[in-house]
């Protein structure tokens, strides 16, 4: 069955989404009516703050700076390759280093006191405790990694600091970015997020897009339970494309539940929305609804109303 894709842009923010007229989400949703297999809605939402159809830097500081961000509740630090970058990593726990691709090699100096161990897309990083006596002694010396990634080298000064363990992504390199600029370069806002929506839903998702697992449960609803999928970046766009599964919960009294797309729209989920799709408005037991909510790397807009 093919059903349309409802667009509705809203140029206000969203704490007033729900005041929107009918005649005016109309309008705008026949000028940007598409189709695609099993989708039923998308909100494409226009903050007042100034998205005005433009791409978000992925990376909002200069060269050599660390730009952090909060993914599904974890802290992530994120570096661009060929510069040097200083990084505050835990001298106590293990660190996590994130590629979207195999990681080739990660050079440094062990006479430092750290360790590096590779498996796939991660390097986690170490740095050696001594004991002095019944005290141990954590490093505080600075150390150069030189990470191989995705075609590009990755220069982190590592320093240690007493700080719980950190997690790093690896910005896409040049070829990444070079990719996703050729797809939607140029490209409407409105169109180059339904393009985005539509290979994501359907598993078409290009090689240069960075996907990232979760299965997370995150408890929201009392009847509804929902995870996170994974969390889709488009490299050099940026937006990030979180998705997640909806289902009734098996203890619920309930056999079925009509849900709607502002029911979603929660900083439990998202802080950034500039669109959301809710492919199944209608539940019942054993069935289950795959929302996708497409967020800016621009700062977090206002807590929506509900």
């Amino acid at each position: 069955m093919i059903r349309k894709i409802v667009v509705s842009v809203l140029l206000c923010s969203l704490a007033i989404t729900a005041g929107a007229s009918a005649a005016g989400m109309q309008e705008t949703s026949t000028k940007f009516a598409g189709s695609v297999k099993n989708l039923s809605r998308v909100d494409i939402f226009k903050k007042a703050e100034g998205n005005k159809g433009e791409s978000f830097p992925l990376v909002s500081g200069k060269e050599g700076e660390a730009y952090k961000e909060t993914v599904s509740g974890t802290s992530i630090i994120t570096v661009s390759p060929e510069v040097s970058t200083p990084v505050e990593m835990s001298s106590s726990d293990m660190n996590r280093i994130m590629c979207p691709t195999d990681i080739k090699d990660v050079v440094f100096s062990k006479e430092k006191g750290l360790t590096v161990k590779i498996i796939g897309h991660n390097a986690f990083v170490k740095f050696l405790v001594t004991k002095r006596g019944d005290k141990e002694i954590f490093s505080s010396t600075p150390s150069e990694l030189f990470v191989a990634c995705d075609e590009s080298i990755y220069t982190i000064i590592a320093i240690p600091k007493r700080i719980p363990s950190q997690t790093i992504r690896l910005n896409a390199g040049v070829q990444k970015l070079k990719r996703n600029a050729s797809l939607y370069g140029g490209m409407p806002f409105e169109k180059k997020i339904v393009s985005i929506i539509k290979s994501i839903y359907t598993d078409e998702i290009p090689e240069s897009f960075t996907v990232e697992l979760s299965g997370k449960r995150i408890e929201v609803f009392k009847d509804l339970g929902l995870t996170h999928q994974r969390t889709i970046t488009v490299d050099g766009e940026g937006l990030t494309v979180k998705e997640y599964k909806a289902e009734i919960k098996g203890e619920s009294d309930k056999s079925a539940i009509e849900v709607s797309e502002k029911d979603f729209l929660r900083n439990e989920l998202t802080t950034r929305p500039v669109s959301l799709m809710v492919d199944r408005l209608k539940l019942k037991k054993g069935d289950a609804a795959r929302i996708l909510i497409v967020e800016s790397a621009g700062r977090a807009s206002e807590r929506v109303d509900r």
